[in-house]
């Protein structure tokens, strides 16, 4: 077996969620890893992460392809059979590799204002322990970077943000009726609606709708770091990674995370560094409009969405 679908993105869009929301469906059939990064993973690059990636884990759980098919051997009679990997997004070579290994599967991507999306991808690094700098000093450092190797660094505020770029060799190597482009606005606004496109585009005939009243992977600093390690030693996350728990059967987890997330606060980005990030992106954005037939001028405004 293997997987007819893949989300490639674009990270703190609601990949998290969408993953886990999309287990709960009897028709489809999620990989039991988030974020396999299969299709990402070059040899050599084993060779540099415990350098640049010395405290997020190994960034390729899956490397061989026996190892990957295994994932799905579970699948059954689901209909749609798929995995989540960020990455996927903007790692070189990725479309290709996917084409080659599964020329006919649906392809979705939900994309969020990038200089949202840098944000959001700050603060979870903060939530986390892990960035001590300001995003504004993270940005400098890495638009000042040549050291090829940061694309598997843990930090790529501004890469993972460029769009339409991003997506070129997706578009170049798939049928456009294969790809599907959501907003991250759109999901946040109306989860269910999006949630219906999404089943409609992998052909999944379902009355039924997840619980998708818990938000997963909600990024911010927290509050009270007391509360937040306690329900890091909690292990919300890995009881989120039990089917029975994400079918909505375990009100503990439900809590637990909703706990987390009420504990964690967003302090807004100034005007000086949205008004930079929107410049930065201006041209991509510009050009995304045409890919995806949206409006989106209010991205680069000094407000956001």
């Amino acid at each position: 077996m293997r997987p007819n679908f893949i989300i490639i993105g674009a990270g703190r869009a609601g990949t998290t969620s969408l993953y886990h929301y999309l287990r709960q469906i009897p028709q489809i059939f999620m990989s039991s890893i988030k974020e396999t990064n299969f299709f990402a993973f070059e040899e050599g690059v084993s060779d540099v992460e415990a350098e640049i990636r010395p405290t997020t884990g190994d960034l390729f759980p899956i490397r061989r392809l026996e190892d990957y098919l295994a994932l799905f051997a579970e699948a059954g009679e689901a209909v749609a059979v798929g995995e989540a990997s960020p990455l996927y997004m903007f790692a070189p070579g990725t479309a290709q590799r996917m084409k080659d290994a599964l020329p006919e599967a649906r392809i979705i991507a939900v994309l969020r204002n990038p200089v949202d999306r840098a944000h959001s991808s700050h603060l979870k690094y903060v939530r986390d322990g892990l960035e001590r700098r300001t995003l504004s000093e993270a940005i400098r450092e890495e638009r000042s970077s040549v050291d090829p190797r940061s694309l598997f660094g843990p930090y790529n505020y501004l890469r993972a943000g460029y769009h339409a770029r991003n997506l070129a060799p997706y578009c170049e190597s798939f049928p456009r009726d294969r790809i599907a482009l959501m907003l991250f606005e759109d999901f946040a606004r109306d989860t269910e609606a999006t949630l219906r496109q999404i089943l409609d585009f992998l052909e999944v005939e379902t009355a039924f709708i997840p619980d998708c009243s818990v938000r997963h992977n909600a990024s911010g600093i927290p509050r009270s770091r007391t509360l937040h390690r306690l329900l890091d030693r909690s292990r919300p996350a890995k009881w989120e990674k039990d089917r029975s728990a994400t079918s909505g059967k375990s009100p503990l987890v439900s809590l637990a995370v909703k706990l987390r997330n009420t504990n964690l606060k967003k302090p807004p980005l100034s005007p000086s560094l949205r008004d930079e990030l929107a410049d930065l992106y201006r041209d991509d954005v510009t050009a995304l409009q045409s890919i995806i037939g949206r409006d989106l001028t209010h991205w680069l405004s000094g407000t956001g969405a």
